[in-house]
């Protein structure tokens, strides 16, 4: 092949490339923590119901949250630029069902060093039961 033809390979392959990773999608995590009963999955659904209409009212599809009392369960939303026509990042909604040894031993499948940064805990509170805010947190 002539120099020619491998500069401009090398040309495409550049572009190619640029293309390739300005259209990564940004991935971010946001874990919910509580009690059982504190209405852990309540504030997931209201977060999917209110991304869903912002981003996608047209479609009709409703994302839905699982009721069973997984130890993990696993969601995600989408977040749209300000026009709604792209997606800018995805955001992974992990719920812990409670507070056992073995649910949090979960914890290291959702968070490390590397995703820690891009990461946001929500820890729901029952305010039926004020006195065990401290043992919750």
């Amino acid at each position: 092949m002539t120099e020619a033809g491998t500069s401009e390979t090398n040309l495409w392959e550049t572009v190619l490339r640029k293309v390739g990773t300005s259209k990564a999608v940004a991935q971010k995590k946001l874990l919910v923590l509580g009690d059982a009963g504190s209405g852990k999955t309540s504030v997931v659904r209201q977060l999917l119901q209110a991304s869903q209409q912002a981003s996608d009212v047209r479609s009709g599809a409703v994302e839905t949250v699982s009721e069973h009392d997984l130890a993990l369960s696993y969601s995600y939303m989408d977040v749209r630029d300000e026009d709604g026509e792209e997606i800018v990042a995805r955001v992974g909604v992990y719920q812990l069902a409670s507070d056992r040894t073995t649910d949090r031993e979960l914890l290291q499948f959702v968070l490390d060093a590397q995703t820690f940064g891009a990461a946001a805990i929500v820890v729901v509170l029952d305010w039926s039961r004020p006195w065990r805010f401290v043992k919750s947190l």
